[in-house]
């Protein structure tokens, strides 16, 4: 009854499944919706490259009338997940591309959000990023800014 609904006792073992299958499909919904209104552009962690930067470099200067791309990245497995910082308040996500050199996504400040520190490299993500040219220490990267994650 503390659930808002009652189950028959010769069903309860059918219980754990349908609710699960009722979330999945929640689940699902709320992701496609969130995909169509956030997101300019699908990709995958390969197509991360400097051509790509060059192509999003040509629609700059980015501001308010005129926002980075945003792009998604469905079920992308990190490889790595570890927040740095001097009290460990910012997080950097690691995934691998084919050829095998690194992609980092990083987020400012992500202890502040409880969803992130539940992040694993054991299950594949959906990211939202925008992609922008790091020369951290004078030396050129391309780095994906997290905007959010499901």
């Amino acid at each position: 009854m503390s659930g808002g609904f009652s189950v028959s006792p010769e069903k309860i073992h059918l219980l754990e499944e349908a609710l699960q299958n009722a979330y999945e499909k929640i689940y699902s919904e709320k992701v496609e919706s969130i995909e169509d209104n956030i997101a300019d552009h699908l990709l995958s962690i390969d197509d991360i490259n400097f051509s790509l930067w060059g192509t999003v470099e040509k629609l700059a200067p980015f501001g308010v009338d005129n926002t980075k791309p945003v792009f998604l990245f469905k079920n992308v497995k990190p490889v790595e997940v570890k927040f740095f910082g001097k009290t460990k308040e910012h997080l950097e996500i690691s995934f691998l591309k084919q050829d095998g050199r690194k992609v980092v996504a990083i987020c400012f400040f992500a202890n502040e959000d409880p969803r992130f520190n539940v992040l694993t490299t054991d299950t594949p993500i959906t990211l939202v990023a925008t992609l922008e040219k790091s020369m951290f220490r004078g030396f050129p990267e391309l780095r994906l800014r997290i905007v959010d994650i499901f």
